[in-house]
C-alpha cells in the first residue's frame, strides 16, 4: 500500500494521522517539538517512496524492506 492520498489532502487519511498524532503525542514528550503541519509536510514529500506493510498475528507477511522508505505497522510481531 502506498500512501498516495496525502498528495491531494484526502481528508480520511489526513485525520487518521492527526488522530494518530495526537495519541502519540499525549504519551511521549518528544512529539512536542514537531507540529502536525510539520510532519505532514515531511510525509507528503517522502510519501512516494514510502510502502505501508501490515504485520501482526493475522499476516504472513514478512518484515522486508522492499522500497527507499518503508513503514510497517503491527504489534507483538515487530518486536
Amino acid at each position: 500500500m502506498m500512501l498516495v492520498g496525502l498528495k491531494v489532502k484526502q481528508p480520511a487519511i489526513v485525520n487518521r494521522l492527526r488522530k494518530s498524532y495526537d495519541d502519540l503525542a499525549s504519551t511521549h514528550p518528544g512529539m512536542k517539538s514537531v507540529t502536525f503541519d510539520k510532519l505532514l509536510q515531511d510525509i507528503e514529500f517522502f510519501s512516494p517512496g514510502i510502502t505501508v506493510k501490515l504485520v501482526n498475528g493475522e499476516t504472513d507477511e514478512d518484515v522486508a524492506v522492499d522500497s527507499p522508505y518503508n513503514l510497517f505497522v503491527g504489534g507483538h510481531k515487530l518486536v
